[in-house]
């Protein structure tokens, strides 16, 4: 009679621990996520949302010097659709586990692990880490529910925020926005028609300029632009006059150039701009981007 007791009550208690895992059972802390795209990287955070119930978390409920699965249920997932740098660390788009270590009046540490589906931290395994990161905590309000925010400081910068009780932990991941912005100018280049696609390396050389990245680049693709579009081609009416986009270029290479201290090549594609037949662009736009003020500074 025992032994058929003891196999129930084994039973009974492997069907709940199956159910709970199968995701049958409703779980008091909630399922939630948050993303973020910041230049042409997409963040996304997946995790369990626990609350504070009165409850001392911090030294009690999470234990001091242990791995915690940064939530609740299964462990948290971090998703980058490119690859960003963290703490120096080159980290390969796709999804991971993340992890932290609290401590009492120490730095905290955050884990980035590359398995990235298991239950809590029952199974990790230090060997499958990528990057540990110590973060000095920070006080703030109390928090009753934990939640997860991605700041976007900059098309270069990301902030991962976790806040939870009274303590904010902070996460900066550096963006490469130049790298997935020349794969998607290659798969342009291959489905734009000839008489376009100079305008997308135009669009992609101006908007590196505004992020004030990757100069060299930006006067490869504008260079490229040129190239193509002082080819003979056919111009179709639906398009903005071509001689005000030729205007756009001009001063585009011209901006970029000086950002380069190239004040002649700067000053040449200004002449350029100014000598096209119907300059457009430069008498429309002269006053709103105060083209002038550019010019007298790369004549100095």
């Amino acid at each position: 009679m025992k032994k058929v007791l003891f196999l129930f009550f084994t039973l009974c208690s492997t069907l709940t621990y199956s159910q709970y895992q199968m995701d049958l059972v409703t779980r008091q802390s909630t399922d939630r996520s948050i993303s973020q795209k910041i230049g042409f990287t997409n963040i996304e955070i997946r995790y369990g949302s626990p609350m504070l119930k009165n409850r001392i978390i911090w030294g009690e409920v999470v234990a001091y010097n242990q791995v915690w699965r940064a939530g609740a249920n299964w462990a948290t997932t971090i998703s980058f659709s490119e690859p960003v740098i963290i703490d120096g660390q080159s980290i390969d788009k796709g999804t991971y586990s993340l992890f932290v270590i609290p401590r009492k009046q120490k730095r905290w540490t955050i884990i980035l692990n590359s398995i990235p589906r298991q239950w809590g931290a029952f199974k990790y395994d230090s060997t499958k880490d990528l990057v540990r990161v110590d973060i000095l905590p920070r006080s703030i309000p109390k928090q009753e529910k934990l939640v997860y925010e991605i700041d976007n400081y900059s098309s270069e910068l990301a902030l991962v925020q976790l806040k939870w009780g009274e303590v904010l932990l902070q996460l900066p991941i550096e963006i490469d926005m130049i790298q997935p912005l020349d794969s998607l100018m290659i798969k342009k280049s291959e489905i734009l028609k000839v008489e376009t696609v100079w305008v997308a390396y135009l669009q992609a050389a101006e908007l590196l300029l505004k992020e004030n990245q990757g100069m060299e680049k930006a006067l490869e693709w504008i260079t490229k632009s040129e190239k193509l579009a002082t080819k003979e081609m056919d111009w179709h009416p639906q398009y903005y006059p071509k001689a005000y986009i030729m205007g756009h270029l001009y001063w585009t290479k011209a901006r970029i150039n000086g950002e380069l201290g190239k004040k002649e090549s700067a000053l040449t594609a200004v002449t350029q701009m100014k000598s096209l037949e119907n300059p457009t662009f430069y008498e429309k736009e002269a006053e709103a981007e105060e083209m002038e003020k550019y010019i007298e500074q790369w004549k100095n």
